[in-house]
């Protein structure tokens, strides 16, 4: 990040090349505010609806499980069960 590296110059000029410079003066980006995505219960009950399969299958794990994409996928795909519901479609 910005700041590291900015306590990193500060550091070597401070310590190592004996040199002490003020670096109060670097404006650092702002981050912009990311607003989370909330569906309603009605929403969600639509969008499942809507699914099979699956889609249907790995939805209802992330909405009920709280696990991230890449972890239900890795959980999915040493389950035995998984493969049998996949080859299906």
């Amino acid at each position: 990040t910005q700041s590291i590296a900015v306590n990193a110059l500060n550091f070597l000029y401070t310590h190592y090349l004996k040199s002490p410079r003020d670096f109060s003066q670097f404006q650092q980006a702002r981050q912009q505010a990311k607003l989370p995505i909330v569906l309603t219960e009605f929403e969600v009950k639509n969008l499942l609806a809507q699914l099979t399969g699956r889609d249907k299958l790995m939805a209802c794990l992330l909405h009920g499980s709280g696990l991230s994409r890449l972890e239900l996928v890795r959980t999915l795909s040493r389950h035995p069960s998984y493969h049998s519901v996949n080859s299906r479609e």
